[in-house]
């Protein structure tokens, strides 16, 4: 039986996947999708709050681009670190986004 390891937070497991890809055996994907969506929906309370208090758009929106572009490279990173020689992987892909992120 496989044993299943605690998720921390999602950049703890991106930088895991760059740094320590073992560091990853055993954790189950769906708890990495939990951790980005997590990730994710704390970032944007996080940008609501700072508009609420009236930081200027322009600001919040770039740095909802911010959040969205770490979320979706942490993926690929996570994704890269079930390869066994993820370098030669990495070279070979290219991340485009299409389209907005609003």
């Amino acid at each position: 039986m496989l044993e299943t390891r605690t998720v921390n937070s999602f950049p703890d497991l991106v930088r895991a996947a760059r740094e320590t890809p073992a560091e990853l055996e055993g954790v189950p994907w769906e708890s990495c999708v939990q951790a980005a969506r997590a990730f994710s929906e704390a970032e944007r309370r996080k940008l609501r709050e700072r508009h609420e208090r009236g930081e200027p758009g322009a600001d919040i929106i770039r740095a909802l681009a911010d959040v969205a572009d770490t979320v979706v490279r942490g993926v690929l990173e996570l994704c890269a670190a079930q390869v066994r020689e993820r370098k030669p992987v990495l070279g070979r892909v290219a991340l485009c986004a299409l389209g907005g992120y609003g």
